[in-house]
């Protein structure tokens, strides 16, 4: 067990201790020597204790993965069938995304300039609620469980992530875990090393490495597999993503804004388009440019751009750094990270609570130790 956590500090001291959300264990406290964090709860003895002293929240039970051991890459051997299905292309993602850009295109060239400004703004609020279902639902809360939602805030997360039009919650959080704990290495769902289209839309056109099959496996899912919420949304895909991508607004558009149908079809699809653009641009935009204040180790970037478009998810950096964090960044909500802002909302409501932060001093150490000087 020491190999692994030797490899680690190489790499960045805390990286990957910091990495990844950590459960309540039955084993041994190791703060019980810190006096001020006696009331902490209890972590996995396997984390350094000087890792953690800066947290000032309880961390909830969490799902733990399992540590990631470079002889795994060594010792496993895909099958022919895994081989040929990562070989293989997926024609009908290609021809849908395709279809969707054409179409998205036609309707920016056109439609924008008949439709009527308040369709206009509704269509932009709309795109602004599927983005939100995926930053402040999929990703920060069911993938990295940086907060707790009721029931209520869960179902409206749930029906803005369908909205964006991806996948199955429990696939987009699998995917994202995996991502997180492998992240730029061939177990990487959306590799940055295998080129920037590739890593923004190309890793939907073709079959999945087999170490991504192989680590996705091994990932404790059990939290996503007991919310009632994402099991029905989930059991009910098909529906869900036409009901709340397509038909939704399409019919507001046209029984409530009076536009024609070709107009109504046409403007959702930009939506859709520039929606579907900016939740790829994190993982490709975002691991190729910008500064790396937090850990000059690894690619993810602080992006500007990116946080612009994906509702303040740019600052990427610090959140591979620090995943735990609800706000995905050390300024809160300000510098236009309004997933946060909406977070804050909620909470001030009593809809999310428990919210985790890291927290200053632990960042300027950090950054310190392992950035590259521009903190």
């Amino acid at each position: 067990m020491r190999r692994p956590l030797k490899i680690a500090r190489a790499r960045c001291e805390d990286r990957f201790t910091l990495l990844l959300p950590v459960r309540e264990t039955a084993g041994k406290n190791p703060l019980k020597k810190n006096e001020e964090n006696k009331k902490l709860c209890q972590f996995s003895s396997s984390i350094p204790a000087k890792h953690i002293t800066d947290f000032s929240f309880p961390m909830a039970p969490e799902p733990r993965y399992d540590d990631f051991l470079p002889s795994d890459k060594q010792s496993f051997v895909p099958s022919a069938e895994l081989v040929a299905r990562h070989q293989s292309l997926k024609w009908r993602n290609i021809c849908g995304i395709a279809l969707v850009h054409i179409w998205g295109m036609y309707g920016l060239w056109y439609g924008l300039q008949t439709i009527k400004w308040s369709a206009l703004l509704f269509i932009i609020a709309y795109g602004w609620a599927g983005g939100l279902g995926v930053t402040a639902g999929a990703h920060r809360l069911w993938s990295h469980r940086s907060y707790r939602a009721k029931w209520q805030l869960r179902v409206i997360l749930a029906a803005f992530f369908y909205a964006a039009g991806l996948t199955t919650i429990h696939d987009w959080v699998r995917d994202h875990r995996v991502h997180h704990k492998f992240v730029d290495t061939s177990a990487d769902p959306h590799d940055i090393n295998r080129g920037f289209f590739f890593a923004h839309c190309g890793w939907i056109m073709t079959g999945k490495h087999p170490m991504v099959i192989q680590q996705g496996r091994k990932l404790d899912m059990e939290d996503i597999l007991r919310d009632k919420v994402v099991s029905w949304c989930d059991e009910n895909f098909y529906f869900m993503k036409m009901f709340f991508c397509f038909a939704l607004p399409t019919l507001i558009l046209r029984y409530v804004f009076d536009e024609p149908w070709w107009l109504c079809v046409g403007t959702n699809m930009v939506r859709y388009m520039i929606s579907l653009n900016g939740v790829w641009s994190v993982n490709s935009v975002a691991h190729y440019f910008g500064g790396h204040p937090y850990d000059k180790n690894i690619r993810p970037a602080e992006n500007w751009f990116v946080t612009a478009c994906a509702l303040g998810e740019g600052w990427h950096n610090y959140h591979h750094v620090f995943p735990f964090d609800y706000s995905s960044s050390e300024f809160g909500f300000k510098k236009n990270n309004a997933t946060t802002l909406f977070i804050n909302f909620f909470s001030l409501i009593g809809w999310a609570r428990d919210l985790k932060t890291a927290s200053k001093e632990m960042v300027q150490r950090h950054a310190a130790r392992c950035g590259d000087g521009t903190y």
